[in-house]
């Protein structure tokens, strides 16, 4: 079990996980610089919106990496089928009819 203290928006408190150390550490860091990248482009400074902002922010994020994900293995999917189907095609050629 982990525990971790966390500071972000002048809020802190702990954090209990079974997650790897470095891992959730990592987690932070990058959810802090998303709350610093949103700080500099809005004039707000009110930590709660600062806080959900970054949040949609990372979530949009999300949200197209997987969409990307998808589109890709769609794609890679088709490719597998196409070069499948050339090589049964080759196949059947080279191979005389079976009576």
């Amino acid at each position: 079990m982990t525990v971790m203290r966390i500071e972000l928006l002048g809020t802190s408190f702990t954090l209990q996980s079974d997650e790897d150390p470095d891992y959730l550490a990592d987690l932070i860091d990058f959810y802090r610089t998303k709350i610093e990248e949103i700080s500099r482009s809005v004039t707000t400074r009110d930590n709660l919106k600062l806080a959900i902002l970054s949040a949609l922010l990372v979530t949009d994020e999300l949200f197209k990496e997987r969409a990307r994900s998808t589109k890709a293995e769609e794609s890679s999917g088709e490719e597998v089928t196409r070069i499948a189907e050339e090589l049964i095609a080759k196949i059947d050629a080279a191979m005389p009819e079976q009576r």
